[in-house]
């Protein structure tokens, strides 16, 4: 049965947007962005080779989300928590727990210094459902990324 629910699409935009962003910002790059009607969104990208790069780029997109006023919809965040969970598994406790809050400054950092650009992605994105790799580039062109 086919499902449209608007407000999950748009919620999943803004949380692709942040991943995109975020992993620009952080000197990778983006291969594509992709969200669905129902609210699931998948956004592939060439990490940087940092450990806490990564897990900025995967708190991104749940900051980017939140930051847009998008409370109470968890959209595309188990994906990223079984991620980062697999990221920081061969740490200690106390390396986990440092890497994980310097992913959190810095994806809260970069979301809030981002938000037009991340607004303008997510509109791109909600237009169409995919953006290939050439696209998110030029969008983000726009605003200097």
């Amino acid at each position: 049965m086919y499902t449209f629910d608007r407000r999950a699409r748009l919620v999943a935009c803004w949380h692709e947007a942040g991943h995109a962003v975020a992993a620009v910002v952080c000197g990778g790059s983006v291969e594509g962005i992709e969200v669905n009607d129902a609210g699931g969104g998948t956004t592939w990208v060439r990490h940087p080779p940092g450990l806490v790069d990564q897990c900025t780029i995967l708190y991104a997109g749940e900051v980017a989300r939140t930051h847009g006023l998008f409370f109470g919809s968890n959209s595309g965040t188990d994906g990223d928590a079984d991620r980062l969970q697999e990221l920081t598994s061969g740490l200690t406790p106390e390396q986990r727990a440092a890497v994980l809050a310097e992913a959190e400054r810095r994806a809260i950092e970069i979301v809030c210094q981002n938000l037009t650009p991340i607004g303008g992605l997510a509109y791109g994105l909600g237009c169409v459902g995919t953006l290939n790799e050439q696209q998110v580039a030029e969008i983000l062109a726009q605003y200097g990324l």
